[in-house]
């Protein structure tokens, strides 16, 4: 084997490690937030996380005030895109803290993984009308959505219905729609501006940091009293903002750049199926077996529809 063949190899072998622990972080994010929405104020946890993680992006393009100044009036020029990958920003997080407040990580990731594709794919061709309509993508629209329905009633079964329940269904499908939506006008943003996804990190939290500060300075103005701040727990939110975005963010964007998007799209329904085994393992959850398979059929759909994407 020549030493080009040798890298090559490295490089593919380091791609799906780095994808592989991308989805493991993915699941432990989703477990560790509905642990921590149990101590402290969902509300109060996000803004600290995403204060974080927007500091730490923002850090990452400060090489000078020219530049970060330059970023600013990249964004600037299109005014809508960066309102509107803020607003989903806010869709996603808030209503996915929520959402894990009342239902497992495992229907959480399993349903987010189903819908996100499929809104993602009414958005682009219906929406933008970036992509046709076809006959294959509408078919696999409609399994999805049965076997959304499916997963929900499923665990239903096993949990007794609840309005809690439903609360945290109907939540992470709203967090979908907002993925979704981010996905395609993050991508649309990064065309007409340039920008690294860097700094596009950067420039996402904003809106929510700005309504959570007003919020909580109007509804729990205690919540910032110096000793309510000393209390909480900082380690296990420091934790929660390397979970959710600053490592599996850098994970992905290191196997994106070795594997590609398509080889990727096959690992990431290892999220729901790692959360389960940790689970287990962890914390004596059991469930049954169908919605586990329900999961994995899930991530399997969503790689097809990549798939049936790439080929076109």
């Amino acid at each position: 084997m020549s030493p080009s063949e040798r890298h090559k190899n490295y490089n593919k072998s380091l791609g799906y490690g780095f994808g592989v622990l991308y989805c493991l972080i993915t699941a432990l994010s989703a477990i560790y937030i509905g642990r921590i929405n149990h101590t402290v104020n969902p509300v109060l946890s996000q803004l600290i996380v995403f204060l974080i993680s927007a500091l730490w992006f923002t850090l990452c393009n400060a090489k000078s005030v020219k530049n970060l100044k330059a970023m600013y009036q990249s964004a600037g020029r299109v005014p809508k895109h960066w309102f509107m990958i803020n607003l989903s920003t806010l869709m996603i997080w808030g209503f996915s803290f929520y959402a894990l407040t009342f239902i497992s990580p495992v229907l959480y990731l399993g349903l987010l993984m189903a819908l996100m594709p499929l809104f993602t794919y009414v958005l682009l061709s219906r929406w933008y009308g970036l992509e046709s309509w076809t006959l294959k993508n509408s078919l696999f629209a409609f399994v999805v959505l049965l076997l959304s329905v499916w997963m929900i009633g499923a665990s239903m079964e096993q949990r007794g219905y609840s309005l809690g329940f439903l609360t945290g269904c109907v939540f992470t499908i709203v967090a979908s729609i907002g993925a979704a939506w981010y996905l395609v006008e993050a991508r649309l943003m990064q065309q007409k501006t340039g920008l690294k996804s860097t700094q596009m990190l950067a420039l996402r939290f904003l809106l929510l940091l700005l309504v959570y500060l007003i919020y909580l300075g109007l509804v729990h103005p205690r919540d910032f009293a110096w000793d309510a701040m000393i209390q909480l727990p900082w380690s296990d939110l420091l934790w929660l903002a390397l979970l959710t975005s600053v490592l599996p963010l850098y994970c992905m964007q290191v196997t994106l750049s070795r594997i590609g998007s398509l080889k990727f799209s096959f690992l990431m329904p290892l999220s729901p199926v790692l959360a389960y085994g940790i689970l287990m393992v962890f914390s004596n959850y059991r469930n049954t077996g169908v919605l586990l398979g329900l999961l994995v059929l899930a991530g399997v759909l969503m790689s097809r529809s990549l798939v049936f994407k790439n080929k076109k």
